[in-house]
């Protein structure tokens, strides 16, 4: 137990830097969507961290239904709500999803930091 005591700085200080200006994010974009298989998909997903760096993704995660490997839901931070808009509207990330064995039709919403009262 007092292994654990000891890291609690650590951890406080880590979610601290976390918690700056420079990675909170103004919108997030999420992506949620069924694949033909997950490990082509992924390659694919990957192949395009260049055009979402150019799109203003600064920050991403790509997680799996605990059911369904395939049931995927991806999700990008953005400084500027608009990026997100255009990012979720482009024409290379349409393309990006179909090719990369896309089933069906993706989700995609975007939110925003709530304003506090």
């Amino acid at each position: 137990m007092k292994k654990m005591h000891a890291l609690i700085p650590a951890f406080i200080a880590a979610y601290s830097l976390l918690a700056t200006d420079a990675y909170a994010s103004d919108a997030r974009l999420f992506v949620h969507h069924k694949v033909k298989d997950f490990k082509i998909w992924q390659k694919s997903y990957d192949s395009f961290a260049p055009e979402q760096k150019k799109a203003g993704v600064f920050k991403k995660s790509v997680h799996q239904s605990v059911d369904d490997a395939n049931d995927v839901t991806v999700i990008h931070d953005f400084h500027d709500v608009e990026k997100a808009k255009a990012f979720a509207t482009s024409p290379q990330l349409a393309e990006k999803m179909s090719a990369s064995g896309l089933v069906g039709k993706a989700d995609i919403w975007i939110t925003k930091t709530a304003e506090k009262n």
